[in-house]
């Protein structure tokens, strides 16, 4: 195997995402660089909640992390259970940090 076909092997996990209008938007799984954003986010803000509005820009391919200030003005519960599905298929719903989400 050479490094092209190592990297190559990896494909992030997705899934369709059904938002409260019956729209549905797409959630991909969190880079280990993304993860690392994540931690920092919760040491600059031990209750998480901004990490959940990362965690959502940072997973949804429409979004980015400009637009976090603008997710923390959506509805709370709709952020957390997006944020909610992404930790889940991001393999972090047993992770120790997941918890602080």
């Amino acid at each position: 195997m050479d490094k092209n076909t190592f990297f190559n092997s990896f494909t992030r996990k997705s899934e369709q995402y059904e938002m409260p209008d019956g729209t549905t938007v797409e959630l991909t799984e969190l880079t280990l660089g993304q993860r690392g954003k994540v931690q920092e986010m919760v040491k600059n803000d031990p209750s998480g909640i901004r990490a959940q509005a990362g965690i959502v820009a940072m997973s949804c391919p429409m979004l980015d992390e400009n637009d976090i200030d603008r997710l923390m003005e959506m509805p709370g519960a709709v952020i957390k259970k997006m944020s909610d599905a992404v930790i889940r298929i991001s393999g972090l719903d047993d992770d120790e940090d997941a918890e602080k989400n």
